[in-house]
C-alpha cells in the first residue's frame, strides 16, 4: 500500500469529519480499510506544484495524547509510506496573540514536559522538533499566493452544513481569520484551562510559542523516525483559559476551528505543496550532471548549529570512527558538555580571537573547504600551514523574525541581529559542492548516518544531491526571511508606493 500524504486526526467528533468532508468524503462512510484499531479513508487530490493526483490516506487517532499519537502515526507511515505526514486539528491560542477560528502552521513543536530529575528536584529539558526547510518554502509560497476569499467561502460552505446546536452564537462565528505561520506549538499531556499556556513564551524564551496541544511532539518524533516530512496545522478552539470570550461555549468551537485547519491544509496540498525533489533519484541525467565530481571522503567536519537537536549520533559516529570535529565557540561549548572535545574554529586556524570576528569566515576555513582532494598541490598549500581539508559542515541559525506590523525602529534593531556568519559559510559550501558537502536539515541526519556507516564515511551521489538541494532549499528559506525585513520596514516609512 503507498500514499502520497498520510493525513493524522485525533478528535472523531470534529477533526476527522471536518478532514473528510475537506477532501471529498461522506463522514458517514465506512472506512476504506481497518486494521489493528486504526481506521483508514482514501482520497485523491489534484496537485497544482506537485502536477500529479495525489493519493491522501486519513485516520484517526480517537484519544488525545502524544503516545497515542506516536503510535498512530508510526503504523500509518509503515503501511503506507507516504512523502508527507498532516497532523490536522484543533488547539488553544494564547489570547491577544490568536483569537478563536485562527489557524497556526508550526515552525517547530516544542515538547514543554521533558524534564532531567536531578538531586533536589528537576531541570527542564524541552524537546524541539522543526520543519524540513523544504515544507517551509513551500509554505511560504503557499501563504504569499494563497485566495483568502476563496479560502473563506470553502470554510462557510463548510460550517453552514453543520446542525446549529453544535455551533456557538451566530454573531461569534468568525468571517475572517488570520493563518499564522512560523509560530511554536506546545505539545505535552495536559489540557491547557488555567490561563497558564500564556506563560510559556516566557518560561522558555521563545514568544513565537503562542498555541498548545497534546499529540504534536509525539506526532514529529514518529515522522522523523521513519524519516517522513511532516507538518502540523491546528485551528484555534479556545484560549486555554476556564471561560473564553463567548462564555462557557467554548467547545462549540471545535467544529469551527477543526474546519478551518482542514481546509488550509487541503488548499496548502493542493496550491502549494511541491512534493520532494526528483535530484535525491539517480536517474542517468543526474549521474551526467554530477558524476564527475571527484569522491568527498568524510574525515574533518565544522559543525556551527543553532539548533543542535539529533545531532549526538553522528558526533558518536565521528568519534568512534576518527573524523575530526571543528566547531565555532559556542557550538564547541555544547559539544564539550556533551563530553566531545573538538577543535574551536580558532584553534584549527591557529588565529587568536577578536572582538565580534566571526568564528567560521577566516580565510584559511574557506580555503579548507575549497581545496579539491585529488589535486596535491592544494592538499600540500593547506598542510604547509597546518590546516587540514574541511569535507561537511553543519550549519544552521537562529536569524529574527518579524511581522508586517513590527515598529521601524524595531526593524532596525532586528536587521543588527542578522547572522551572517552560518549563511556566508554556506553560500562557500554550495559553490564548492564538489568538495565539501553541507547538512542543514535534522531530518536528513538518519539518512546521512547510515550512509556514511554504509560506505566507510564515502558519501553516496545521492546524499549528496540530497544535502545540496536542501542546502539549497535552506538559503532560498533564509534570504526570504531577509527580504521580510525590508518588507516590514518599508511601507511605515515611505508607504506602500
Amino acid at each position: 500500500m503507498q500514499a502520497d500524504i498520510g493525513i493524522v486526526t485525533v478528535l472523531t467528533d470534529c477533526e476527522l469529519p471536518a478532514v473528510m468532508r475537506a477532501f471529498g468524503i461522506d463522514p458517514t462512510l465506512t472506512p476504506d480499510r481497518i486494521d489493528e484499531g486504526m481506521r483508514y479513508w482514501i482520497a485523491s487530490l489534484s496537485s497544482k506544484y506537485a502536477r500529479k493526483e495525489l493519493k491522501v490516506v486519513i485516520s484517526a487517532v480517537g484519544e488525545a495524547g502524544n503516545p497515542n499519537a506516536s503510535a498512530a502515526t508510526t503504523k500509518l507511515l509503515k503501511d503506507y509510506k507516504p512523502q508527507l505526514v498532516c497532523l490536522i486539528g484543533i488547539a488553544a491560542g494564547v489570547p491577544g496573540k490568536l483569537s478563536l477560528g485562527d489557524v497556526v502552521i508550526s515552525q517547530y513543536i516544542l515538547g514543554y514536559e521533558t524534564e532531567k530529575l536531578i538531586p533536589g528536584g528537576s531541570e527542564s529539558r524541552p524537546a524541539w522538533k522543526g520543519l524540513r526547510f523544504a515544507i517551509k518554502q513551500d509554505i511560504e509560497h503557499f501563504l504569499s499566493e494563497i485566495n483568502t476569499m476563496e479560502l473563506e467561502r470553502r470554510i462557510h460552505a463548510q460550517t453552514i452544513l453543520l446542525d446549529p446546536q453544535k455551533l456557538p452564537l451566530n454573531n461569534t462565528i468568525p468571517t475572517s481569520r488570520v493563518i499564522k505561520k512560523n509560530v511554536v506549538i506546545a505539545s505535552g499531556e495536559k489540557i491547557f484551562g488555567d490561563g497558564s499556556l500564556r506563560q510559556l513564551a516566557s518560561k522558555h524564551n521563545d514568544e513565537r510559542i503562542i498555541a498548545g496541544e497534546m499529540e504534536g511532539i509525539g506526532f514529529a518524533i514518529s515522522a522523523e523516525r521513519e524519516n517522513c516530512s511532516w507538518i502540523v496545522v491546528r485551528g484555534i478552539s479556545d484560549h486555554g483559559e476556564p471561560i473564553s470570550k463567548d462564555g462557557r461555549q467554548k467547545d462549540k468551537f471545535h467544529n469551527i476551528a477543526s474546519i478551518a485547519a482542514a481546509e488550509v491544509i487541503r488548499a496548502f496540498l493542493e496550491k502549494g505543496y511541491s512534493t520532494p525533489t526528483a535530484a535525491t533519484n539517480q536517474s542517468d541525467p543526474i549521474k551526467a550532471l554530477f558524476g564527475d565530481a571527484p569522491p568527498i571522503v568524510v574525515r574533518t567536519v565544522l559543525v556551527t548549529m543553532h539548533d543542535k537537536n539529533g545531532i549526538e549520533p553522528l558526533l558518536t559516529h565521528f568519534h568512534t570512527s576518527g573524523v575530526e570535529v571543528v566547531a565555532t565557540p559556542n557550538t564547541a561549548k555544547f559539544l564539550h558538555a556533551l563530553g566531545y572535545t573538538p577543535l574551536t574554529t580558532f584553534e584549527f586556524t591557529k588565529c587568536k580571537p577578536i572582538w565580534n570576528l566571526r568564528g567560521s569566515l577566516h580565510p584559511h576555513i574557506l580555503a579548507a573547504i575549497e581545496a579539491d582532494p585529488s589535486k596535491p598541490i592544494q592538499v600540500e598549500e593547506l598542510n604547509s600551514v597546518g590546516i587540514k581539508k574541511i569535507d561537511m559542515i553543519f550549519v544552521n541559525t537562529k536569524d529574527p523574525v518579524v511581522s508586517d506590523e513590527e515598529e521601524p525602529t524595531r526593524v532596525l534593531q532586528q536587521l543588527a541581529k542578522v547572522n551572517i556568519g552560518g549563511p556566508g559559510l554556506l553560500r562557500w559550501v554550495i559553490k564548492n559542492w564538489r568538495t565539501c558537502a553541507a547538512v542543514v536539515d535534522s531530518g536528513d541526519y538518519p539518512a546521512l548516518l547510515s550512509d556514511l556507516k554504509n560506505n566507510n564515511n564515502r558519501l553516496s551521489l545521492s546524499i549528496r544531491i540530497r544535502l545540496l538541494m536542501h542546502a539549497l532549499q535552506y538559503l532560498s528559506y533564509k534570504d526570504n526571511q531577509s527580504a521580510n525585513l525590508l518588507k516590514a520596514f518599508w511601507p511605515p516609512i515611505f508607504g506602500e508606493g
